[in-house]
């Protein structure tokens, strides 16, 4: 049976909620395909290393733990919400086995919400990888001409890196990694989404468009609760990614451990957490403005899907 190879790069920080994305993968496999979980680190400790090995043992998985060193990655930019760990994922297929002929890369704010295996066994032969579009970056295109910025032609989809699925194999012929780390060095003070930028202006006309299932991220969930023309130009298969996320992707400064986080699914990071070794972990209480604002956000979403039930039942 194929083994599902999943890569995460994380730091100690962001330990618990790999944690929880973990246990969401395995959770709800029903494949019967093996998985092994490849970790790459600059800071993690041993207990942690342990407890993520624990979350993987109940199910039969493997954690493979790969350090590597944060000074190799000291001159790419970050921010208040990127960190060196980002990074990472442009050098997971050079760190893995070379006999890893595919690998699935996950950001760890996301929820895997159905089997993994159904995004495993999409074909990306003959592309580099296979990602999911990134309807909100329009709004930015418009406003900064990013496409420009990035080469790529107008028209031409942008992704959201959050979830990849690589070639393995094709992307060490090519370089990629190296390559998309070479085009951040050398437009660092031009590109606005740090590598998710850089991978987008390499791999431009070269991966391939997943079903937004595998991805649906804050942005889709703000226009599809909104009355906007926003809401009328999503397409069918996003709507349906939306009523039934195959992966909640939770982009953006808000969190489901941080306060006033208004996404939908917050509960399900929280019902993963409880069967990790991270279980008990709270969110400080949020403030008033913060709760009304989360409180406001889910009565529209229990309005709209009010509106859907009654629509379909019509």
């Amino acid at each position: 049976m194929d083994t599902i190879h999943i890569g995460l790069c994380i730091d100690e920080q962001y330990a618990q909620h790999a944690g929880v994305t973990m246990e969401s993968v395995l959770y709800n496999k029903k494949s019967r395909n093996p998985v092994a979980f490849h970790i790459i680190s600059d800071s993690l400790s041993a207990g942690t290393c342990h407890k993520l090995r624990q979350i993987a043992c109940k199910y039969g998985a493997e954690v493979f733990v790969y350090p590597v060193a944060a000074q190799d990655f000291a001159q790419l930019p970050v921010s208040r919400h990127i960190s060196k760990a980002t990074y990472y994922r442009l050098t997971i297929v050079d760190i893995v086995p070379a006999a890893i002929e595919k690998i699935i890369y996950l950001d760890v704010d996301l929820l895997v919400r159905a089997d993994i295996a159904g995004l495993w066994n999409a074909d990306i032969s003959g592309y580099l990888a296979g990602a999911v579009v990134d309807s909100g970056i329009e709004a930015v295109d418009r406003q900064k001409g990013l496409r420009k910025i990035l080469g790529m032609p107008p028209q031409e989809p942008y992704f959201n890196a959050g979830v990849l699925f690589i070639n393995a194999e094709r992307w060490r012929e090519k370089r990629t990694g190296a390559e998309v780390i070479r085009y951040i060095n050398e437009n660092a003070g031009r590109i606005v989404f740090a590598d998710q930028d850089g991978l987008n202006a390499v791999l431009w006309g070269k991966w391939l468009a997943l079903d937004p299932k595998w991805n649906v991220y804050r942005f889709l969930f703000r226009v599809y609760y909104k009355l906007s023309k926003e809401k009328q130009a999503l397409s069918q298969a996003v709507v349906q990614a939306l009523k039934d996320p195959g992966i909640v992707h939770f982009t953006g400064a808000h969190k489901p451990w941080k306060n006033g986080c208004t996404m939908p699914y917050v509960n399900e990071y929280y019902f993963y957490l409880a069967r990790t070794p991270w279980q008990g972990f709270q969110t400080p209480q949020p403030a008033l403005r913060e709760s009304l604002k989360a409180y406001r956000w889910k009565l529209r979403r229990i309005f709209f899907d009010f509106l859907d039930r009654f629509q379909v039942l019509a």
